[in-house]
């Protein structure tokens, strides 16, 4: 280096001038979740209710864990924010192969079972998964 005292200079006048830095707070977790399936979760008044989010709101704040609650919109467009990291946490999915591509599940916290509801006199054979094409 033919100049070792210019970049001594240099850099010395760059560290002077340099103002104390300080990490930024972390941002806040998002969390949100299905807006429509009660009791798990839904909203009200743009606010999100139900058991999904008060337990979020239970563990993320025993855990000091800073956190926004949010009504992110119907299902499809919360898992899609999830997908792009502008959601963190959903209060409750159902697991399935292809959520997991991107993201985890905790342990269930309830059993939530799939039920078919038919009108009364409206019955039909069921054998398998197949039985269900075309029914509403």
């Amino acid at each position: 280096m033919r100049y070792p005292f210019l970049f001594t200079a240099l850099a010395a006048a760059l560290l002077m001038t340099a103002g104390p830095t300080m990490a930024a707070p972390p941002m806040p977790m998002i969390v949100s979740g299905n807006n429509d399936s009660p009791p798990i979760s839904w909203d009200k008044q743009d606010k999100l209710l139900g058991v999904g989010p008060e337990l979020a709101r239970k563990i993320l704040t025993d855990l000091k864990v800073s956190f926004t609650l949010i009504d992110a919109g119907n299902w499809q467009q919360v898992q899609d924010k999830v997908k792009k990291g502008s959601v963190d946490m959903i209060v409750a999915a159902y697991d399935n192969t292809e959520r997991r591509t991107y993201m985890d599940y905790s342990i269930p916290y309830l059993d939530s079972p799939v039920v078919i509801v038919v009108k009364k006199g409206d019955q039909f054979p069921f054998s398998s998964w197949k039985s269900l094409i075309g029914k509403k």
